[in-house]
């Protein structure tokens, strides 16, 4: 919608099809292509769904050569040689942020000008792989809101405390990350840069007045990086009496007491923390810069505030063992969560995981293909004495553990007679008791 926003201001016709919100098959999305007759068609690509991006090209160029392929994405940026090599109907890779590489490279396209010129483009050029300059990082406080009107805003779903599943958009403050984790590829950069809170707060309230909107995902890499901004988001969201609500990731050592009573009266709802391991020496081994006892304190405290609790972990990182993976599903039981999720590490292309992996550093690649690197049901390294047949049962008897559990219940027991009826919210419940039962 950010891409859309700019291409739109800068005089394009722009069309947005969401295949898997509408759960479209290749044949309905070729339809919904086509029939806005484009002249250039966009996907963008993390690793997993690379294979089905590029399918989606192909079939557009089989369709038609004279329509301009475009894939932008963590995969095509770090991997752009590979990706023009390997896909002769991708004809252009936009590296990093899109928005303002999209306007020029349309305009080029369209006025014929030197493709050379604009910065943060691969393509081909007489058989040979051009790769234009770095773009520099955008302005975030120059980049206009996203084309939310370019979607259909019911469709878009979240499972609400309370609420069952309700409409919500995402929306973000902020952009990078400077934490050094090695198994996260950084599409925004180490350079954290901000919104003004009273911009993005303008974004919020505009949402709520126009589309009813009431419910938001702040998807920043780490909302509450710093205290002091957070606070003035919070404090211009209650000067204004905005009833919302909203869900925000954030990190142990970033938390305090006054910025979580501020965040509460503001409407957060819910807090996701990736804890990663029980393990602190494997958490160093990953340069996550956290503590174990942080996780124990602040999830004990956004309980006692009345936050939802959500903590997200990793099994397989390097030098893992059964014993340190144990560690993990034990350690997710001391804490103070509502909600859990156990994640297979994968090592993905452009981090320092993935050339760890590549090393064979405590960690090993067993596949190449890129659908299969997902994080659920599936596993794409293998370490010592664990395999990665070994990793997938590992991750299923680790929800089994936590969610199978008499106060793990009871909570959701509560929540229903609370009135928390949809489904979607008890899935990971429902998934441990199947495990636990040996049902399939």
């Amino acid at each position: 919608m950010y891409v859309a926003s700019n291409l739109r201001n800068a005089g394009h016709d722009i069309k947005i099809v969401d295949a898997e919100v509408d759960d479209l098959t290749l044949p309905e999305i070729m339809k919904e292509i086509m029939s806005f007759n484009p002249d250039v068609v966009g996907v963008g690509s993390s690793s997993p769904e690379f294979v089905s991006s590029s399918k989606i090209l192909e079939e557009v160029k089989s369709e038609s050569k004279n329509i301009v392929t475009v894939v932008g994405g963590p995969h095509p940026t770090v991997l752009p040689e590979e990706v023009l090599k390997e896909n002769e109907h991708i004809d252009f890779v936009v590296r990093f942020e899109g928005e303002i590489t999209a306007v020029e490279l349309l305009d080029a396209l369209k006025n014929n000008t030197e493709l050379k010129n604009v910065a943060g483009i691969s393509y081909r050029n007489h058989g040979d792989i051009v790769h234009t300059a770095k773009r520099e990082l955008l302005d975030v406080n120059k980049n206009p809101w996203p084309a939310r009107d370019l979607i259909d805003q019911k469709k878009y779903l979240h499972p609400i405390p309370r609420r069952g599943m309700h409409v919500m958009t995402v929306a973000q403050s902020s952009r990078g990350c400077p934490n050094q984790c090695t198994f996260c590829y950084r599409m925004f950069g180490y350079k954290v840069r901000f919104r003004e809170p009273k911009s993005f707060v303008d974004e919020i309230e505009y949402c709520l007045d126009n589309y009813k909107i009431d419910s938001f995902s702040f998807v920043d890499d780490t909302f509450t990086l710093v205290k002091k901004r957070v606070i003035e988001i919070c404090d211009e969201i209650s000067s204004r009496g905005m009833d919302i609500t909203w869900v925000c990731w954030a990190r142990a050592n970033t938390l305090d007491r006054e910025m979580l009573i501020k965040m509460k009266k503001a409407g957060c709802i819910q807090l996701s923390m990736g804890v990663e391991s029980g393990s602190q020496k494997i958490l160093n081994g990953v340069k996550k810069g956290t503590k174990l006892e942080q996780y124990k304190k602040y999830f004990k405290l956004l309980k006692e505030f009345g936050f939802e609790t959500r903590g997200s972990f990793m099994l397989g990182l390097p030098h893992e063992t059964r014993e340190s993976i144990k560690d993990t599903i034990d350690f997710s039981k001391e804490l103070a969560l509502d909600r859990a999720f156990f994640n297979i590490c994968t090592p993905y292309p452009g981090t320092e995981l993935y050339e760890q992996a590549l090393r064979g550093d405590g960690i090993r690649l067993t596949t190449k293909d890129w659908k299969e690197f997902t994080r659920w049901g599936n596993a794409v390294s293998e370490l010592d004495g664990i395999t990665r047949e070994e990793l997938i049962e590992l991750q299923k008897d680790a929800m089994t553990e936590f969610y199978v559990r008499p106060r793990i219940i009871l909570h959701y027991i509560k929540e229903f007679a609370k009135g928390e009826r949809d489904g979607f919210y008890y899935r990971p419940l429902w998934y441990g008791i199947r495990h636990f039962l040996h049902i399939d």
